[in-house]
């Protein structure tokens, strides 16, 4: 089974759309559609799922085990508009819930990929030394907070966790 956060989106609907193409459709999708205005559901129409979560009930349920074994999670959930002011909201999106995703996958051997876009936009940023990171946009900031901790506990446990590693002794 393979989990798409933001899966209702432009981008994560696109990417259930090339799963199903190779006859995929154990997928889950996470997601908060909104107002029916929106159109958002559009979507999906057309396209084939297992299941669809609202994405504020998804870590819950990941934590209670309520869901199919999960092989993969296609992390698309982040809010990437350069155009919103609550640095409150995005970080408690881009860093907090994508940071409690991330934990989730690493502590279960979970491959996690993560595609934000506000995060890409500071990939070259994050080459710097974090005191001198110099972020233009919040989503960005929020994002590559994420994506540092995400590297740090994949660091940690591949030296501490990996299977592969013999003692020396």
């Amino acid at each position: 089974m393979i989990l798409i956060t933001g899966g209702a989106g432009f981008i994560g609907s696109a990417m259930l759309w090339e799963l199903n193409r190779h006859g995929m459709d154990k997928v889950i999708i996470a997601d908060d559609l909104g107002s029916t205005t929106t159109g958002k559901w559009k979507n999906l129409s057309g396209l084939s799922f297992s299941d669809f979560i609202h994405k504020d009930n998804l870590l819950s349920r990941l934590d209670g085990n309520q869901l199919p074994e999960i092989s993969a999670v296609v992390h698309m959930g982040a809010i990437s508009a350069t155009t919103e002011t609550d640095a409150d909201l995005l970080m408690a999106n881009n860093f907090n819930y994508s940071q409690k995703l991330a934990l989730f996958c690493v502590s279960r051997n979970i491959r996690f990929i993560y595609a934000s876009s506000a995060a890409t936009r500071s990939l070259k940023l994050l080459a710097c030394p974090v005191p001198t990171l110099n972020i233009p946009f919040i989503d960005g900031f929020s994002s590559s907070q994420c994506i540092m901790v995400v590297q740090s506990l994949m660091y940690m446990k591949s030296r501490i966790c990996s299977p592969s590693r013999k003692s020396s002794r």
